[in-house]
């Protein structure tokens, strides 16, 4: 009988495990997947950036912009981010039901502007708009931040934004 499964925390896909067949039964599997080392931040956060932060941002050693630290786990059900608020100091969780999403963008926009990330034209932010109950929040992920050969800058948002996308994309079809 099988009593667990365990697998790599980022690298199997939703397609082959979304349904698990056992004893002639199928079962719905709420697979999660996890990246550690992520990082966050709100619109205001970016829009409100001091100075330091953007150096900080553009100097070698230092993460790109960001205030929350965390873990960012992915279900067929919601997005969550768990770690610190770095400028407060306080433990942070964000939860968001994947029905609440409006839109996924991979890229730079209006207000995370290359500019804002040493590395541009290759660790680019993924942005998530999303209705809260105070109304549309807008975030910005850097999933398992992480550097290339030890120098270039780089995280896993474009495998984040596919699955993210695939998952919205299989609800959207499931209420139809």
């Amino acid at each position: 009988m099988l009593r667990s499964i365990h697998w790599n925390h980022w690298h199997l896909g939703f397609t082959n495990f979304k349904y698990l067949r056992l004893r002639g039964f199928v079962t719905k599997w709420d697979l999660r997947m996890k990246w550690e080392n992520s990082l966050m931040a709100y619109k205001e956060d970016v829009k409100r950036r001091s100075w330091t932060d953007w150096l900080k941002a553009h100097t070698s050693g230092f993460k790109p912009l960001h205030r929350y630290e965390g873990v960012l786990e992915l279900s067929d059900k919601e997005l969550i981010f768990e770690g610190r608020d770095i400028r407060e100091k306080v433990e942070f969780r964000l939860e968001i039901p994947l029905r609440k999403i409006r839109e996924v963008h991979y890229g730079f926009d209006e207000v995370f502007r290359g500019r804002e990330e040493r590395a541009w034209p290759w660790n680019k932010p993924l942005r998530i708009k999303y209705q809260s109950e105070d109304g549309e929040k807008t975030i910005y992920l850097f999933a398992r931040f992480h550097r290339k050969g030890g120098i270039i800058r780089a995280s896993d948002n474009k495998e984040v934004y596919e699955k993210l996308r695939k998952l919205i994309s299989e609800k959207e079809s499931d209420n139809y």
